[in-house]
């Protein structure tokens, strides 16, 4: 199949009137699916965005509906699906209930996995920059079909946060998955005075290298963790922190394929942002994981149940650019 190919991506623009609904996210996700027409061997297992107790609508986390609407179709194959995620370090009850990720796992008979208190294992890297291994959660190599669902926001640190970033939710335990660490000074035993000296000086002097040394361990953890699929849930994007600081845009877009470089240069593009600024594409395609470079990109559309070459992506870009915050809090 077309889609099949690293240099494709596929698209859904999701036609809504206001507000999108529920109906309308899970819809989008569906209607996707359905023109590509995956086909998977075994389970499926779904990996969202889940990194903060917030509710559905929040913006911040992939909205469960979407979700949903991945479980529709591959429950229409007789597909087991599973969804798993390590947001935190500890106990998930919280942000399963919160999010609507635990309503969701009852009404559709879902199991819900918590990848922070998953079995580590090892795992070499070979090529890796920064990383040479990499402790992930077995259930992330079990060998079942992976779909990465990550969420359509700008972010604080690199301009967005996609489906290459998504990945460092597998990553156990929690004080090993916080790659921008150094940046964001999360966990530091230290004190507020200092801790803001810290940012200062990052901010000032050591930003770059720090934003370096982050983008090389994303990079390094694509490695070795490689989705079946990558989808992107923009139906609302989130423009600002990639947190809690920001707003919601109804953007109307669902963005899928197999290399989450391309995917994620997409829907970059796609929000008007310029995808050879996006700290992570522009180290991915460095380093030859993808290409940030829309030029090399085949995008197709979904368009009445199918797949079309699509003539005009230009036609596609969002009337109104999205750009991240860069300050605190989040």
């Amino acid at each position: 199949m077309v889609w099949e190919r690293a240099d494709v991506v596929c698209i859904h623009r999701v036609n809504v009137k206001g507000e999108p609904s529920p109906e309308d996210i899970r819809r989008g996700a569906r209607e996707l699916l359905e023109a590509m027409h995956p086909i998977p061997r075994g389970g499926v297992i779904v990996k969202p965005n889940i990194t903060v107790p917030a509710p559905p609508d929040s913006g911040i986390i992939t909205h469960p509906s979407f979700v949903e609407g991945i479980v529709d179709y591959f429950d229409g194959l007789g597909s087991e699906v599973i969804v798993a995620e390590g947001g935190g370090s500890g106990d998930m009850s919280e942000y399963w209930q919160k999010s609507g990720y635990a309503d969701l796992a009852r009404r559709r008979g879902i199991k819900l996995v918590n990848l922070n208190f998953d079995e580590p294992v090892r795992v070499p890297i070979e090529g890796g920059k920064v990383l040479k291994e990499v402790r992930v959660a077995r259930t992330m190599v079990e060998g079942k079909y992976l779909v990465n669902a990550a969420k359509l926001k700008t972010f604080l640190l690199g301009e967005a946060s996609l489906c290459t970033k998504n990945l460092m939710g597998v990553v156990i335990p929690q004080r090993e998955r916080w790659f921008c660490k150094e940046w964001m000074l999360k966990g530091m035993a230290i004190s507020r005075e200092e801790r803001d000296e810290r940012r200062r000086e990052l901010l000032t002097s050591r930003l770059r290298e720090e934003a370096e040394v982050f983008f090389h361990r994303v990079c390094d953890l694509a490695l070795v963790i490689r989705p079946s699929l990558n989808m992107i849930d923009g139906i609302v994007a989130r423009e600002g922190t990639g947190f809690f600081r920001g707003r919601n845009i109804p953007v109307g877009l669902a963005v899928a394929g197999v290399n989450p470089v391309c995917v994620d240069a997409v829907a970059s593009y796609l929000i008007g942002l310029d995808p050879s600024q996006v700290g992570v594409l522009r180290v991915a395609t460095e380093r030859g994981l993808g290409t940030n470079r829309i030029e090399e990109i085949k995008v197709y559309q979904a368009v009445d149940g199918e797949l079309r070459m699509c003539r005009d992506i230009e036609g596609l870009v969002h009337r109104q650019s999205l750009s991240p915050i860069r300050s605190y809090p989040l």
